[in-house]
């Protein structure tokens, strides 16, 4: 346990030590507003819907009408049909044989609830959402769609399970069509990432300029 708390507040100083280095949000957002709350939650519809700029799916005007004052990056949460449904399927699995993974597989789903309660948007339905509580601890956490990576990582494992289970039945088949129907359903062009108004190079060259002059 005290590893793990440990590893996770040196990555977090790790993180604001780049932030800061780079100029790109050194205040760690706390001066950041409430609104945002609403417009950067996870609606999971996006959890299911292929991203914008997607490879085989022409989506770009589904996803500009449906934008609820976010942008292309927090709301490409696509997890997949198919990982969603390898996932269920060994739940139904553990739930039905109550097998040796049951406490394991119990861990990720409830990791996966709460990940998700996180993600939404505040105000929900008029009322305060989880993200709304954390804001009020540390207002930096203002884009709750950003829990997707927990999300993912909770789900994957599931549908590792699942998968591993339907090759046992029926053999690498089921392999090979999950990968294909994964890469035609997950797939997107490539597409321009958030970038500093500075790099770390150019301000570490005027640090150094300042101090020979």
């Amino acid at each position: 346990a005290g590893g793990t708390i440990g590893a996770a507040v040196l990555a977090s100083l790790l993180v604001a030590i780049g932030s800061y280095a780079s100029g790109v949000n050194a205040g760690a957002g706390i001066e950041r507003q409430a609104d945002a709350l609403e417009a950067y939650g996870l609606r999971p519809i996006e959890l299911v819907v292929p991203s914008p700029n997607h490879l085989f799916f022409s989506l770009d005007t589904y996803w500009q009408r449906h934008l609820h004052g976010s942008n292309y990056t927090e709301i490409s949460n696509d997890l997949g049909l198919v990982t969603f449904a390898l996932a269920i399927f060994w739940l139904a699995v553990v739930v039905r044989r109550r097998n040796g993974n049951a406490l394991a597989t119990a861990g990720l789903a409830t990791a996966f609830v709460v990940g998700l309660l996180f993600a939404l948007p505040s105000p929900l339905n008029g009322f305060s959402a989880p993200s709304k509580l954390l804001w009020n601890v540390l207002s930096a956490f203002r884009v709750p769609s950003r829990w997707d990576p927990l999300l993912m990582a909770t789900l994957l494992p599931l549908a590792a399970l699942g998968l591993q289970r339907l090759r046992a039945s029926f053999g690498v088949v089921v392999v090979a069509a999950a990968l294909v129907l994964s890469f035609v359903e997950l797939s997107t062009h490539r597409v321009a990432h958030f970038r500093g108004r500075r790099s770390v190079r150019n301000r570490v060259r005027d640090v150094a300029h300042d101090r020979l002059s």
